[in-house]
């Protein structure tokens, strides 16, 4: 039978059937270990009812035990966990906290526990701890799913888009990073309201375990759940996990040839999905680099974790100026390597994962000599330090350099996932970028120069999700993560929209809103003496435009004068001539109604309220721009049915040249608006002769001397986007003297 292990459901003292023995280990929801007690008990320092099946670990696997109850009841409890969802952002994020600080009590022991586990250093378990606690706190505190974006809002109704969580997120971790690669999808995921079963690798359970322990009693019952067991025998809890009804998001890290499994079995649910799957990250050392500091920074971003990372450094391409250089620095780096237990201090690289993944390294190693590939240092397996217990002895490799392979050897086609990299040598920048790229991944890659500008035209020419400079494989706080092609689908880990995007659904609500209602001395006009009617209006006119100093404010005033008078179209057209009267400031009002740019103008044409203001008051609205002029002209008079410039048969508008006022040949209305606007304009076009002059003397010489001073001045926007002429019956020309 499987190992198959859970905790999240019910405990295993509720199960009746079944009673441990002395010499077995029962853990819920049932799988029994035979003569582990001790030995469990030592190494993983967790309660009875948690305690994981680890074969490295047990004496023996009860055979024939057919008591493992199904996933199947874990996940009927996590489905319905609706009070999770509903709950205020301020209470989820408290019980996140707690999380992490419960994780940052317990560092020492949980990297102890991952340092036993994975033989991984302990420098580097404890940054695993540390970024899990921090994953939980930022997640916390920067997404919060109950706020609302408004789309757009009128008197009739409010759009917004609101978001819900996705529902059940099963995230499968792997076992190189247990902890970050399994912990921080899981944190994201509970604090989008969403609740979680997080499987971890079959070859590192404990420490997933164990902090599933502590942090199961923070959170909601059902809420958080960790499954353990391995899809190689039945029940294959990953399969039950892709394909169940219940589970709507999968989170899968690991091999490229698993995820294609993954993504198929997903993809008949419908499932959502984010894959973080394997790599082949090329480096690209130029030859103006610092060749010590590039020999330094790529062995830790080769062997970092003995290699054993997805964005690890597995292929790098050196120019050949500096490639003897280079590595040379390299080896003698990497044979200054210290090996050791993970728990010793100053040990650098622990033992391999598994034997499994020992024989793939010396096997991509055997099949590169046989090609002519020559090792420069390593190349082969150890014991480990003598008297080292507790090393995992024969899981040691050595840290080893190839050269004198190319493409076509599966050192540099496949992911070595191993301590061992090939190092090559290139001509120039166009054949790096290349060799780089002519792979079925595209993770993480580097650059490795002092020409910033250089580096930086590189990296954004590579096939990459990532691309450090002058660094490589460094954790990047708050930024999304994923790869292209073969190495995955999807980004996360920005703590903002692509989180938020990866762990919740999108809902668009088109809100009613109630019929606006008129203020009591609006209603009170409505059967009163027209004179009457039109000071009103005036004075209610006046309040919504008084405070008017931008764009947006205007087109706002503008849309509220409609609604305080919907059934009062010439009292409004009246009060609003009365307002216009070239008197001073007064003109201000006209010089800023609701204008638009040829770019804008489908708005205008669209916008009823604005166009309702222009027709009321008989104006016309002519727009600059690349298009054909007397097109514009009529398309704008059509739409605001403000056709006064033709009537009586009056010619119609004409055009001097670019950047030039539209303007009537002969004599306007007696009242009537003329509007221009241009994109990033300085008012150089204005036609002066044409423009309607104010009745201060001072705004006069101040308008032709300095129309972008006096349009700022006079209208509080910014000149370049907006210049506006009001124009009377009476002949400019004369009384300017022009």
């Amino acid at each position: 039978m499987a190992s198959l292990h859970s905790i999240g459901a019910d405990d295993a003292t509720q199960r009746p059937d079944h009673a441990p023995g002395d010499d077995e280990y029962a853990s819920c929801p049932g799988f029994a270990v035979k003569g582990t007690r001790q030995a469990l008990s030592r190494i993983a320092g967790i309660a009875a009812d948690v305690a994981p099946t680890v074969p490295a670990i047990a004496d023996s696997i009860l055979p024939g035990f057919s008591r493992a109850r199904p996933l199947e009841p874990m996940l009927q409890h996590a489905g319905p966990s609706q009070g999770w969802a509903a709950l205020r952002h301020a209470e989820r994020a408290a019980m996140l906290q707690s999380c992490a600080d419960a994780l940052r009590a317990n560092l020492e022991a949980l990297a102890t526990l991952q340092t036993n586990e994975s033989g991984r250093p302990l420098a580097e378990t404890r940054l695993e701890v540390i970024v899990a606690a921090a994953s939980f706190e930022n997640a916390a505190r920067f997404l919060d799913v109950s706020q609302e974006r408004l789309i757009s809002e009128d008197e009739e109704k409010k759009v917004v888009i609101r978001r819900m969580p996705v529902g059940v997120v099963a995230v499968i971790a792997p076992w190189n990073a247990p902890i970050v690669l399994g912990w921080k999808p899981t944190a994201t995921a509970l604090a989008c309201g969403n609740p979680v079963v997080l499987k971890p690798a079959p070859q590192t359970p404990l420490t997933t375990l164990r902090i599933g322990e502590l942090l199961r009693s923070l959170l909601p019952r059902g809420v958080l759940n960790v499954v353990v067991g391995s899809d190689l025998n039945t029940p294959r809890p990953g399969e039950i996990l892709t394909s169940h009804d219940l589970v709507r998001k999968v989170v899968f890290t690991g091999s490229t040839a698993i995820g294609s499994k993954v993504m198929e079995a997903c993809a008949k649910g419908f499932k959502r999905l984010l894959l973080e799957l394997g790599g082949n990250d090329p480096a690209i050392v130029r030859e103006d680099c610092d060749v010590e500091k590039a020999a330094e920074g790529l062995f830790k971003g080769a062997f970092f974790n003995n290699g054993q990372t997805c964005c690890a450094a597995k292929r790098i391409y050196v120019q050949e100026k500096i490639y003897d250089k280079f590595v040379k620095a390299f080896v003698a780096r990497a044979r200054r390597a210290v090996l050791g237990n993970g728990l010793s201090s100053g040990t650098e690289l622990g033992p391999l994962a598994s034997a499994v993944q020992l024989r793939h390294v010396m096997e991509l190693v055997e099949d590169a000599r046989r090609k002519g590939g020559r090792v420069l240092c390593g190349g082969g397996a150890t014991a480990g330090p003598p008297g080292d217990e507790g090393s995992n002895t024969g899981l040691f490799y050595l840290p080893t350099i190839v050269v004198d392979v190319a493409e076509g050897t599966r050192l540099v086609d496949e992911e070595q996932f191993g301590p061992v990299v090939p190092v090559m040598s290139y001509k120039d920048d166009e054949e790096a970028v290349r060799r780089a790229n002519a792979t079925r991944y595209g993770l993480s890659a580097s650059i490795w120069s002092q020409d910033f500008d250089k580096a930086n035209e590189i990296a954004n020419r590579l096939k990459a999700g990532t691309v450090w400079v002058n660094k490589h494989c460094e954790f990047i706080r708050n930024a999304p993560f994923g790869g292209i092609d073969e190495s995955g689908i999807g980004r996360a880990g920005d703590l903002g929209e692509q989180d938020l995007n990866q762990y919740t659904e999108i809902r668009t609500l088109c809100l009613a809103k109630a019929p606006p209602k008129l203020p009591p001395d609006v209603e009170s006009l409505q059967h009163t003496p027209e004179v009457v009617v039109e000071e009103r209006a005036r004075s209610a006119l006046q309040r919504l435009f008084r405070r008017v100093r931008s764009q947006d404010a205007l087109e706002s005033a503008a849309q509220e004068a409609l609604r305080v008078f919907p059934f009062q179209p010439r009292n409004l057209r009246s009060a609003l001539t009365s307002l216009s009267s070239p008197t001073g400031s007064a003109c201000v009002l006209l010089r800023g109604l609701p204008v638009e740019t040829p770019i804008a103008r489908r708005r205008l044409e669209s916008e009823a309220s604005l166009l309702g203001v222009l027709g009321l008051l008989g104006a016309s609205a002519y727009a600059l721009g690349d298009e054909e002029p007397q097109g514009l002209v009529r398309d704008v008079d059509e739409a605001s049915e403000a056709s006064t410039w033709h009537r009586d048969g009056r010619s119609a508008p004409s055009f001097d040249a670019p950047r030039r006022l539209f303007r009537p040949e002969k004599s306007v209305p007696d009242f009537a608006l003329s509007m221009c606007i241009g994109e990033g304009v300085k008012g150089s076009f204005v036609d002066f002769r044409r423009l309607r002059a104010v009745a201060d003397p001072q705004d006069v010489a101040l308008l032709q001397k300095e129309p972008i001073a006096f349009f700022d001045s006079q209208l509080g926007l910014r000149s370049e986007r907006v210049l506006v002429a009001a124009s009377q019956e009476e002949d400019f020309d004369a009384r300017s003297g022009v």
